[in-house]
């Protein structure tokens, strides 16, 4: 399968969710469901919150498997990104874990920045996604 990218953006089509935080639900029943029931849970409501954020085609780009360099229009700067969603303190302290969603908004578009699975001896991965505002 090709990938089309647009402006650095990798296009995925309405409820395609080619994320790295939508993993197969089955994949996260068998490997942490039950060893790590704090980790599926909140796995399953980020992904919750992700399928209403991202509910059409969208824009993606995560730098641990896309080989061109960063779209220009993400966002930057002190400030300018939103957190909607922080894994509470108590997850935090019980999995050993913390996912962090955050996001902007343009003119054009509504930009999410998705960090899943930082602990505290590793920072997490962040994916990035663009969704088209509605005209």
């Amino acid at each position: 399968m090709n990938n089309v990218i647009k402006d650095g953006w990798e296009v995925c089509p309405k409820n395609t969710h080619g994320l790295y935080s939508f993993a197969d639900d089955e994949y996260f029943s068998e490997n942490f469901k039950e060893e790590y029931p704090l980790v599926y849970k909140e796995q399953r409501i980020v992904q919750d919150m992700l399928k209403l954020f991202i509910p059409g085609e969208y824009g993606y780009y995560f730098s641990e498997t896309h080989e061109h360099d960063e779209p220009e229009d993400i966002p930057h700067g002190k400030g300018v990104w939103k957190t909607v969603y922080y894994t509470p303190v108590a997850f935090y302290y019980e999995s050993g874990e913390y996912n962090i969603i955050e996001t902007v908004s343009t003119e054009d578009y509504i930009y999410y920045a998705i960090s899943l699975h930082g602990s505290g001896f590793a920072s997490a991965l962040t994916e990035y996604v663009r969704v088209a505002k509605e005209q």
